[in-house]
C-alpha cells in the first residue's frame, strides 16, 4: 500500500471513530436516560456495563463501515477467502472488549488500588480489540497493541489540555474525551488493517503471477 492510501485509510477510520464518540455523547446526554448509563457514586456518576456495551457496539459499526468504504474505494484489498465468517466473529469479539474491561476493573477494585485496577481493565479491553483485528487480518502486531494501550491515556491528556486551556464546559469535556478515544482506537485499527499482508493479498499476487505467465499453468 502506498503512503497516500495509508493516510486516507487512517484518516477515514479516525474520523469515523470520532463521530462515534460524538454520537455516543449525544445519547448519554439525553436527560431521561441517566439511570440507563450510570450508577450514582459517592461523588461521581459511575458508568454501567450498558455504557460500555453501547459504546463498543457503535465503535464496531464504525470500524465495519470504514473498512467497507476503504475496500470499495480501492484503498484496502478485499480480505479474501473466509473473510466474511472471520469478520462476523471478530465483530462479536470486539463487542466484548469494553464490557469485559469494565467487569475486570469493577471486580478488582475490591482487592487492589484504583490505578492498577484501571490499568488491568484497559489491558483486557485492548487485548480483546487486538484479538479481533488479528482474526480479520491474520497478523498479530504486539507493538500496535501497546499503542492501543497508550491511546487511552493520550485521549485523556489531549482532552484535559484543551479543556483547561479553552475553559470549556463539562459537556465539551465529554465530547472531546470520547471523540479522541473513539478516533484514536479506530485510527489505530485502520492502520493495523492497512499495513497487514492478509491471505487475500498473497492470493491476489499469486493469481496475478499465474495470469501474467501462462507457462506456470503447465
Amino acid at each position: 500500500m502506498n503512503d497516500k492510501n495509508l493516510l486516507k485509510v487512517v484518516s477515514l477510520f479516525f474520523v469515523s471513530g470520532a463521530l462515534v464518540g460524538f454520537l455516543f455523547v449525544w445519547l448519554i446526554s439525553i436527560p431521561t436516560s441517566g439511570n440507563f448509563w450510570y450508577d450514582q457514586g459517592n461523588q461521581f456518576l459511575i458508568p454501567k456495563a450498558t455504557y460500555w456495551v453501547v459504546f463498543g457496539a457503535l465503535l464496531a459499526v464504525g470500524l465495519a463501515v470504514s473498512c467497507c468504504i476503504c475496500i470499495l474505494r480501492g484503498w484496502l484489498l478485499p480480505l479474501g477467502h473466509g473473510a466474511k465468517s472471520r469478520s462476523i466473529t471478530a465483530t462479536l469479539i470486539l463487542l466484548l472488549a469494553f464490557p469485559a474491561g469494565h467487569i475486570t476493573g469493577s471486580r478488582l477494585l475490591g482487592f487492589i488500588d484504583p490505578m492498577p485496577a484501571y490499568f488491568l481493565a484497559c489491558l483486557v479491553g485492548v487485548l480483546i480489540i487486538s484479538i479481533a483485528l488479528w482474526l480479520v487480518s491474520l497478523t498479530w502486531k504486539t507493538w500496535l497493541t501497546i499503542v492501543f494501550l497508550l491511546a487511552i491515556p493520550v485521549s485523556y491528556i489531549l482532552t484535559i489540555g484543551l479543556y483547561k486551556s479553552l475553559n470549556l464546559s463539562n459537556h465539551a469535556y465529554d465530547v472531546l474525551r470520547l471523540g479522541f478515544l473513539g478516533g484514536l482506537l479506530s485510527g489505530i485499527s485502520g492502520y493495523w488493517l492497512a499495513t497487514t499482508r492478509t491471505y487475500s493479498a498473497k492470493a491476489s499476487l499469486s493469481d496475478a503471477s499465474l495470469l501474467s505467465d501462462p507457462n506456470e499453468m503447465h
